[in-house]
């Protein structure tokens, strides 16, 4: 990936999961983000919301040399409207757009020495999404499974048998793991936003504006 000029600051959507949330980013750094509400991924709240993070900073679009977004798992209407979104701002203004799949990006999360880590995300109804992990001596990733969803009452038995150092979860799911596992647990926090702005950054997270959209077939009877 491209890196943005120092001169100009990196934009990042997060909008399919919790409410969704907006950071804004310069060399590395977080400078402002929001969060929790659910106005923060509705399509006619998203553009406004922007522009009041920009204007809270005196920024600009013209600023903004790369928007990040996340590609999910998630909402499927939230991915939607975030990579709409992104793609259209993007368009406009003549910067980068980066795509950023939110598992991989939380799995940048795990600390120095994490050789093996599992991410996990709350997505629809009472469902978790979740990946698994081995981490090089580079700090390359490198994705054991696809991404996988299950019920919340059903993820701990889906997990107990992996050998993990680490298990990353968003702060939402954070009481689902009581002694399904030895690792070391990290929370996201709630700004996912935050976390795709830095892994966007990152040359092991693949760019592919490809939607990852899943659906808990239990839930359907296998409908569909």
């Amino acid at each position: 990936m491209t890196l943005p000029s120092e001169s100009s600051y990196i934009l990042a959507l997060e909008t399919a999961i919790a409410g969704g949330s907006i950071s804004l980013l310069r060399n590395g750094v977080v400078i402002d983000s929001m969060f929790g509400n659910a106005s923060v991924s509705r399509a006619e709240e998203l553009l406004p919301n922007i522009s009041s993070i920009l204007s809270n900073n005196a920024i600009s679009l013209e600023q903004i040399g790369r928007i990040a977004v996340s590609v999910g798992p998630g909402s499927y209407t939230g991915i939607r409207i975030g990579m709409a979104s992104a793609m259209g701002l993007s368009t406009a203004i003549g910067c980068n757009c980066v795509s950023v799949p939110v598992l991989h990006a939380m799995a940048l999360l795990a600390k120095t020495g994490c050789s093996s880590c599992m991410t996990a995300v709350p997505v629809g109804k009472g469902d978790v999404a979740y990946q698994l992990f081995n981490i090089a001596e580079d700090q390359r990733l490198i994705p054991v499974n696809v991404p996988e969803i299950v019920a919340n009452n059903e993820f701990e038995d889906a997990i107990s048998g992996f050998d993990l150092d680490c298990v990353v979860l968003h702060d939402q799911i954070s009481e689902l793991l009581t002694e399904a596992t030895q690792a070391e647990i990290i929370l996201s926090g709630n700004s996912l936003a935050n976390v795709v702005g830095l892994a966007s950054q990152n040359d092991s997270i693949p760019d592919d504006l490809s939607p990852i959209y899943l659906l808990n077939k239990g839930r359907n009877k296998g409908l569909f």
